[in-house]
């Protein structure tokens, strides 16, 4: 683990990371197998037979059990609950004639909950600060239809289980309230640039390095010191949609 000091003094930047910037972040035809709660196989093979009119009764009522789990899954993931270990997926599957991740992507979606997953680079560089209840798994991408392995690179999974409480609504740009009224999260992520973004001066004493506040929907805020060893690694700021919050 990295130590850190619980009050950085000179400092005043905590980042957050926009992987909902879809000029930056990929979204890939890309399911995971979230195990003894989604079964993205099976749920693929029924799906096809639903578009198909070829369903029958039982199966129709399985898919619809299915789906409502995954939708389960994703409430509790974008929220920022913590996910037991066995539940994390360790495989994921591509559909056919979806393009495959880049070589050098540093992090990506995949449909079903817009879910985040990152490459070796930085979950090596991630790993390694305090992290608190928040947890990766590793995973593979295999194909949809045969099942067989489809790329050789591993990629990790990200349940994002520490939440704080620091964004200054007030004061902040960039992020919108949502019509939803007084539920949670009340606001999302609406093209913030730099210093646009505001938290109160707790965010300094954080903690952990990284964390999910649950007003502003989808959520990923890291450290400076985690993103300083991000951009010494040699990944560009843009690359991570990262953008500077200022703390006061």
């Amino acid at each position: 683990m990295h130590n850190r000091e619980a009050v950085m003094s000179n400092t005043k930047a905590v980042w957050l990371c926009n992987y909902n910037n879809f000029d930056v972040t990929e979204t890939y035809g890309i399911k995971a197998t979230l195990p003894e709660v989604f079964d993205a196989v099976q749920f693929y093979k029924l799906e096809k037979k639903k578009k198909s009119n070829v369903i029958e009764k039982g199966e129709e009522q399985k898919y619809y059990d299915i789906n409502e789990m995954d939708l389960v899954f994703c409430k509790s993931w974008s929220k920022g609950e913590h996910i037991n270990t066995h539940h994390m997926p360790s495989k994921v599957f591509i559909k056919p004639n979806e393009k495959l991740p880049k070589y050098d992507e540093l992090m990506f979606n995949i449909i079903g909950g817009g879910y985040l997953l990152f490459n070796q680079q930085c979950y090596d560089i991630i790993s390694q600060f305090t992290l608190g209840a928040t947890h990766f798994s590793q995973v593979y991408i295999y194909d949809i239809e045969t099942e067989e392995l489809k790329s050789q690179t591993p990629y990790y999974f990200i349940n994002i289980a520490e939440t704080r409480d620091y964004l200054n609504v007030e004061e902040s740009k960039g992020i919108d309230a949502n019509s939803c009224g007084p539920k949670l999260p009340t606001h999302s992520i609406w093209e913030p640039t730099d210093d646009d973004i505001q938290l109160n001066t707790t965010a300094q004493e954080c903690e952990v390095d990284v964390w999910h506040d649950p007003v502003l929907r989808k959520s990923l805020f890291f450290s400076d010191e985690l993103v300083s060893a991000l951009l010494a690694s040699g990944i560009k700021q843009q690359a991570l949609a990262l953008i500077r919050c200022v703390v006061k």
